[in-house]
């Protein structure tokens, strides 16, 4: 199958992958999506009437595979605020238990107040965090958040059933201070 058009935001999807609907609903193929202005898309998407302007032009692509309990995002390519980072992300819902959303970048500069405001367009769910695990592995030789500059940050951390461990969170330079943090903290949600 292969599907290409255009969407408000001055967005490009484009797919090409192989679709199947029996047994049950599953795609695997190549996908890219390439917004100019990606607040504008997704409130079309949710069609909520409202998006947000500060959010840089982004692209997307990689290697998508759907199937019923879940997707995963592999050769993740993502150009967002001028710079690009490669990596996966997938997202499964298993028979019994938590939904597990698992994030791996590596970045050569990373603007972490961008990723938090395109990460802010989504729509969460309405009980957050309760029901779902998070594994991130973020590793960027150059970043940027709330106007602190850094240098080699490194990051591994979980959260599941409402506590979060940090296996890694490393910072060569942070605004001039060295950053080495790691440890676990229950019940960070109440």
């Amino acid at each position: 199958a292969r599907l290409a058009g255009r969407a408000p935001g001055r967005t490009i999807v484009a797919t090409q992958g192989d679709l199947a609907i029996h047994p049950e609903l599953t795609y695997r193929g190549s996908v890219s999506v390439a917004t100019e202005q990606p607040g504008v898309f997704a409130a079309w998407w949710r069609q909520s009437g409202k998006g947000s302007s500060a959010i840089q032009p982004v692209s997307v692509e990689g290697r998508l595979n759907v199937v019923p309990t879940g997707a995963a995002l592999d050769n993740l390519r993502l150009e967002l605020a001028g710079a690009e980072a490669t990596g996966a992300l997938s997202y499964r819902k298993p028979k019994s238990g938590n939904a597990v959303f698992s994030l791996s970048l590596d970045a050569d500069k990373l603007d972490l107040d961008q990723i938090e405001t395109l990460a802010g367009i989504f729509e969460r769910p309405d009980d957050g965090l309760k029901n779902l695990d998070v594994s991130l592995r973020v590793l960027a030789r150059e970043i940027s958040i709330r106007e602190l500059d850094g240098k080699g940050l490194a990051l591994e951390a979980e959260y599941s059933n409402n506590g979060l461990r940090i296996d890694r969170l490393y910072a060569e330079d942070l605004a001039g201070a060295e950053l080495d943090v790691g440890g676990r903290v229950d019940n960070i949600l109440t």
